[in-house]
């Protein structure tokens, strides 16, 4: 059966090497998390997509957990591979955008690292992602792991079961809600005024009901879900779905990006193990038991001084950048209001 999805492709398979692990213990910045309560949802649509994807529609029981409040960024990413020295799967990524004809360009010549600090990370494998997760978990003796699909699906409808978005049924809403591009999954203008699309520091946009930032854009996010067409023979519980895959060379990605925004939240996509993409990252995820909720400082957990620091950094370059924006649209409508001269 074709696979009816966003597929990531024309990406370079390069030999992998192994991690060294750097003696020299480091203060790693550590992602901002909101619990999320057990619970149960209807999980996919069986209306809002035209293909077998998100269907059948069928009811999944989440247990508790924690997810990032946004996806990792650039520094954070790179404070893994400064400390490990690890090498990433591959060297360059495939770079997609929408020309004048709606036609996706593919640029390979695009590549990590970026030096924009609080974009969402990309151009990373599957393999990375898990590398740098695995990182993560090893030096704060934290369970830190990619989330699964279900549990990614449940924080981002946040209980809005009846629409299609978080923020309701109108697509063109979503560029105040998201950092989306030009084209929703079904090809249809949403025109947004950013053009051309890019990566935006995270967390410049709304977040949804639950707290989380760029759920539906910014870039996709690996799941640790491998692929299934539909969702025939899924499972009822939130863990990831790993077994009878459909391809086991590819993985499930969820969100929407910079480039596209996917028909409904519960849109999905896949991207091959060995690619990378600079419109797909991550987003963490930590199991939680019932007495293990210290996830904030003000509820009177330890941080330390890298993540201080960090967090402080990015509250003060998101108030910025919003002050910017909000300063630059009020002089574009206040140059629109004036008619031009002869």
């Amino acid at each position: 059966m074709k696979k009816n999805l966003i597929t990531i492709s024309s990406l370079l398979f390069l030999t992998t090497l192994a991690m060294p692990i750097n003696a020299e213990q480091i203060e790693p910045i550590e992602p901002e998390m909101i619990t999320v309560a057990t619970g149960s949802f209807q999980m996919g649509s069986d209306i809002w997509h035209s293909n077998l994807s998100s269907k059948p529609a069928h009811n999944v029981t989440v247990q508790k957990y924690a997810l990032a409040k946004y996806e990792v960024t650039n520094r954070e990413f790179k404070q893994f591979i400064e400390d490990t020295s690890y090498d990433l799967e591959n060297t360059t990524c495939s770079a997609l955008s929408i020309n004048d004809t709606g036609i996706a360009v593919v640029d390979i010549s695009y590549h990590w690292p970026s030096e924009a600090d609080f974009e969402p990370v990309s151009c990373i494998s599957p393999k990375d992602a898990k590398a740098y997760v695995s990182w993560l978990a090893q030096q704060t003796s934290k369970p830190y792991r990619l989330v699964s699909e279900a549990e990614w699906e449940y924080a981002a409808r946040a209980d809005q079961i009846s629409t299609r978005y978080y923020f309701g049924n109108d697509v063109e809403l979503a560029c105040e809600y998201e950092n989306v591009g030009l084209k929703n999954g079904a090809m249809t203008d949403i025109n947004c005024a950013d053009n051309p699309p890019s990566k935006k520091m995270v967390g410049v946009y709304k977040a949804n009901p639950w707290g989380f930032y760029d759920m539906v854009g910014n870039v996709f996010e690996y799941t640790a879900d491998c692929f299934h067409i539909g969702y025939t023979g899924a499972p009822a519980n939130s863990k990831a779905w790993l077994t009878n895959c459909d391809d086991d060379n590819s993985v499930i990605i969820r969100s929407g990006s910079f480039v596209f925004i996917e028909e409904a939240v519960t849109g999905r996509s896949v991207s091959p193990k060995g690619g990378a993409a600079d419109m797909v990252g991550l987003r963490i995820a930590m199991d939680l038991t019932a007495s293990d909720n210290c996830l904030q400082e003000s509820h009177g957990c330890q941080i330390n001084n890298s993540t201080k620091t960090f967090r402080k950094e990015l509250d003060a370059a998101q108030i910025l950048y919003k002050q910017t924006d909000k300063t630059a649209k009020l002089a574009t409508k206040q140059t629109a209001s004036f008619p031009s001269g002869e």
